[in-house]
C-alpha cells in the first residue's frame, strides 16, 4: 500500500519546505506541494491541487473533495 500527501499552502516555496522536510522524515513516502496561485502569487489554486491530488492515487471523489475544499478556503490578504 503505497501513502501520497499534498502540502497545501498559500505559498509556493512553504509548500516546497515542507516537502523537502518530510521527505528526509518519510523516505519512500510521496509527498508533492501544491502551494501558491499559477501565476506565482500568494494563495491557492484549486486546479493544482486536484491535479496532484489525482496523482497520488486518490479517487475521483476525494479529489473532487480536495479541490472544493481548496476553492473555499479563507483568503489571506497581502499587506
Amino acid at each position: 500500500m503505497s501513502v501520497g500527501l499534498v502540502v497545501v499552502s498559500h505559498s509556493a516555496k512553504v509548500a516546497e519546505g515542507v516537502v523537502e522536510m518530510a521527505a528526509q522524515m518519510a523516505a519512500g513516502v510521496r509527498i508533492e506541494a501544491a502551494g501558491g496561485t499559477d501565476e506565482g502569487g500568494i494563495g491557492t489554486d484549486a486546479t493544482l491541487i486536484a491535479a496532484i491530488q489525482a496523482s497520488t492515487g486518490s479517487s475521483l471523489d476525494e479529489v473532487a473533495e480536495a479541490a472544493r475544499g481548496a476553492a473555499t478556503m479563507g483568503k489571506s490578504k497581502q499587506r
